[in-house]
This record gives C-alpha cells, sequence and structure tokens, in this order.
C-alpha cells in the first residue's frame, strides 16, 4: 500500500472524529520503525514500517503536530536514520532536555514539548 493510499485511508479515518489531538508524540524503534537503533550501523539505509510515513501525512494535512520521545541508547543514531528518511520537517519537536536529541527518561520532559510544540 503506497503512502497516498494509506495518507487517503487515514485521513477517513481521522475525518469520523470530531475532535482531533492537538500533539501525537512517537516512540521511533518499534513504533516508526522495526528495529533498535542501538542493533544498526549508521550506514545502514533504514525503513519505517509501510504504513507510517502515510499516517504522518494525514495527520499533518489535518493539523495535528507530532514530536518524537525516544530512549534509545544510541540518539545519534536516530537523529542520522530520521534524517536519512527526511522526516525532520514533519515534527515540531524532538525532545532535547539535556542536550541530546532524545532524552533518556521522556515522560520527564512534558513541560518540554508543550513549550518547544507550540512555538
Amino acid at each position: 500500500m503506497g503512502d497516498e493510499r494509506v495518507k487517503a485511508e487515514a485521513l477517513q479515518i481521522l475525518g469520523l472524529f470530531q475532535v482531533l489531538p492537538r500533539l501525537v508524540v512517537f516512540d521511533l524503534d518499534y513504533t516508526l520503525w522495526p528495529f533498535y537503533c542501538e542493533c544498526r550501523s549508521k550506514r545502514d539505509s533504514p525503513s519505517l514500517f509501510r504504513h507510517a510515513r502515510g499516517i504522518m501525512y494525514a495527520l499533518k494535512e489535518k493539523g495535528v503536530d507530532m514530536a518524537i520521545a525516544s530512549r534509545s541508547p544510541t540518539p545519534d543514531k536516530a537523529k542520522v536514520f530520521i534524517d536519512k528518511l527526511e522526516l525532520q520537517s514533519m515534527f515540531v519537536a524532538q525532545l532535547d532536555s539535556q542536550d541530546r536529541a532524545f532524552p533518556k527518561y521522556p515522560e520527564e520532559n512534558w513541560d518540554s514539548i508543550q513549550v518547544h510544540a507550540f512555538l
């Protein structure tokens, strides 16, 4: 199923709801992509789960902001994979509480999400 077809289906589903969330926060490993960052090399060519991009396109079209929160022990690899997959523009925030791309404990950073996501 191509990105446009998934997007169309996701838009149809989202259209069933009168109210949508203002922000959706995604994890990375085994949520957006089918691997753990720490088990891959920065030289690898990453891939998303096949429906992920279409769903993100639908959320973006509906005006739902998206952010990333991950406990990846290798945030440098996660950032490289996001760049390779050209996903940077999809997200309003990549949590960064201690000058890292992704903090170790994202649940401690809800204030950071609220501040960065809505500027």
